[in-house]
């Protein structure tokens, strides 16, 4: 299950321009995604 949504966030990001707001949202989405695990 968490594979997929990695997947789909990953999918999601590449579609928006500019690596240092990907860099981010992927911090925002790493952090609720491990909150959400633990």
């Amino acid at each position: 299950m968490t594979f997929s949504k990695f997947r789909i966030g990953d999918i999601s990001l590449k579609r928006v321009p500019g690596d240092e707001v990907n860099d981010r949202v992927r911090k925002v989405t790493n952090s609720e995604y491990s909150h959400a695990i633990w």
